[in-house]
């Protein structure tokens, strides 16, 4: 069998050739065939002792190291990275050489103060987890971090451990010998020199490594930020394709919607009269048609830009499209119009209007829609309901009238049975799912069936609106401000955080740093207009202003709903403090002192 050495590290086993040596025979091993199998070798143990690497006759180590054979034992494997401790607490100490030599020519060469730093042997570099990229990221070390030595501070380590070995080893024969003169003594010397000289390029070996290894970290942190950066621009880029893609989908709604409803879609009729009402002679009687107000979720307190399914929406692509809205209709204030035409009307629109008396009938049954409306209550009004005890008892009675009447003029069960759901309807379903729009010429034409038209067009007391999506809405005066009062303060909040300012609907405040003359005018004009539900403003003067910019901002404010105004002047003479302003008996904050004339101002800071 071949002659080998059998390695040991951890529980992993090797067996390695070994060589022969040419002059004396013996059987070694050299260290860099066991680095081969090994790659951190840098110290061997038999035993639990630590063999020294074999030298010439004239004491010189051979190059490469050799190690003995030793055939009936197991070499353990001592590596760079178990060797760090043992060789930290040999350079923390220092090894400090005060040695002179003298060589063949007189000349001396002096080895002094000669450290082993432990800061530049023992820093290794710690990679945490790699991130999205696929990057490793530098991370602090901790106890449950693991630390990685990269390849290139790795072997350094491992070559200033075996120095330090080999110095070491050195030292002691110095120690021990007794004649500086001797050859042996220069001879160890110059080894020294040696070692001493292979330590300092290993040193610098390392700091460049160190280097290399932060800069490659610097730069991998830089191409992440530009990636994040990178990916931060393309998403602002698709929310503002999106943004555009909805304003223009919004407007071809508008302008085919605008076009399509000049009235409005939504309306019934009812009896003129009640006492003297006969359904057999309805030829005779007179009906008034009533519109109603379309108000959905876009007209609530607490609605957002989005627009709920809930909300009553006529499909452009589809004219006989079913309207989508839930039972949030009412009464116009207005006392309705009489019917020019009426037999042609019902043959006209007879069975949309019965399906939208069922939908009427049911949100008043439930409670849901106030039918009909104050307005109602007018001297116009009592005098076309004579006898009627109450309004909704009222309206719930010609309701019922004018649904019994158009069920027995409709004769087409097909007619009788279109929204005949709405009698058996639960809270959540959708009352105008078998209703079917009108289209826009049914629409337009139905403005010839009225006989008292409005001169100013404004009909049934109901104001044309339109949603964020481009829809058409048909609503009273009361849902009409409100939509406007929610539509001017998401503009005004919209400036405000343009202009770097927050708004805080919680308690409906606004705080805001202005720069310039310009900013301040603009941004109190749209404070007095547009903000009256506004209660606490925190406002900072941050450029160089004078008196009238202080009057304006006076007068706005008192123009306002503002109760609590907090004011930073940013005056090194007044330290920011508006009290102080006011007394420091500066001209140009006199204005100021109007603010405490002011009812409406509770607190001012």
């Amino acid at each position: 069998m071949t002659p080998h050495q059998r390695f040991r590290q951890g529980g992993r086993v090797e067996m390695l050739a070994v060589r022969k040596d040419k002059s004396t025979g013996e059987l070694y091993s050299r260290v860099t065939d066991i680095q081969r199998s090994f790659p951190d070798a840098s110290m061997f143990k038999v035993n639990g002792v630590v063999l020294n690497f074999l030298e010439d006759e004239d004491g010189r180590l051979y190059e490469p190291n050799r190690i003995a054979h030793y055939p009936n034992d197991i070499i353990d494997i001592v590596t760079a990275s178990s060797l760090a401790s043992l060789y930290n607490n040999f350079s923390a100490q220092g090894v400090y050489f005060q040695t002179q030599w003298y060589l063949d020519n007189d000349m001396s060469v002096a080895l002094s103060n000669l450290a082993l730093q432990p800061s530049l042997l023992t820093q290794t570099y710690a990679l945490g987890p790699a991130n999205s990229h696929g990057l490793p990221t530098p991370s602090t070390s901790s106890s449950t971090s693991t630390l990685y030595q990269t390849a290139s501070i790795a072997r350094p380590m491992a070559m200033l451990s075996s120095i330090a070995l080999e110095v070491s080893q050195i030292q002691s024969k110095l120690d021990r010998s007794t004649d500086n003169q001797s050859a042996h003594h220069i001879q160890l010397m110059q080894q020294l020199f040696q070692m001493v000289q292979r330590q300092n390029d290993t040193l610098t070996q390392l700091v460049e490594a160190k280097e290399r290894e932060e800069k490659m970290l610097a730069e991998l942190t830089a191409a992440k930020e530009r990636d994040e950066g990178m990916h931060r621009m393309q998403q602002q880029t698709i929310d503002r394709l999106i943004v555009a893609q909805q304003r223009i989908d919004a407007i071809l709604v508008q302008n085919y919607e605008l076009h399509e409803y000049p009235i409005p879609r939504l309306f019934i009729i009812l009896p003129d009269s009640y006492e003297k009402w006969d359904p057999r002679n309805f030829v005779k009687e007179r009906f008034r048609l009533f519109f109603l107000c379309e108000c959905g979720d876009h007209c609530r307190s607490d609605t957002t830009t989005s627009i709920s399914s809930s909300q009553l929406t006529i499909a452009a692509a589809t004219p006989n499209a079913p309207i989508a809205v839930k039972n949030s209709i009412h009464l116009a204030k207005h006392e309705g119009y009489e019917l020019s035409r009426p037999t042609e009307f019902f043959d006209q629109y007879g069975p949309y209007v019965l399906g939208m008396l069922r939908i009427l009938k049911h949100c008043l049954a439930i409670a849901t829609v106030v039918a009909p409306a104050a307005a109602l209550t007018d001297n116009s009004v009592k005098d076309i309901m004579e006898g009627v005890k109450s309004v909704s008892e009222s309206t719930m009675e010609a309701v019922d009238m004018s649904i019994n009447f158009l069920e027995q003029k409709l004769d087409d069960e097909t007619m009788v049975d279109a929204g005949a759901r709405a009698n058996t309807l639960t809270h959540d379903e959708d009352m105008f799912k078998d209703l079917a729009a009108l289209e826009g010429a049914d629409l337009r034409r139905l403005d010839t069936f009225l006989r008292n038209k409005d001169a100013d067009k404004i009909l049934g007391n109901l104001y044309r609106i339109t949603t964020d999506q481009g829809r058409v809405k048909w609503v009273c005066f009361d849902h009409y401000k409100e939509t406007y009062r929610q539509t001017v303060l998401a503009s005004f909040v919209q400036s405000v955080e343009s202009a770097g300012g927050v708004y805080d609907p919680h308690f409906r405040k606004v705080s805001i740093s202005l720069t310039s003359s310009t900013s301040a005018k603009d941004f109190f004009k749209r404070l007095a207009k547009q903000a009256p539900a506004i209660d606490v403003l925190d406002v900072s003067l941050d450029w160089k202003f004078g008196s009238t910019d202080l009057v304006m901002i006076v007068e706005m404010l008192g123009r306002s709903n503002i109760r609590t105004f907090n004011l930073d002047l940013k005056d090194f003479e007044a330290e920011g403090n508006t009290i102080a302003a006011l007394l420091s008996g500066k001209k140009r904050y006199y204005a100021l002192l109007d603010l405490f004339s002011g009812t409406k101002l509770r607190s001012l800071h």
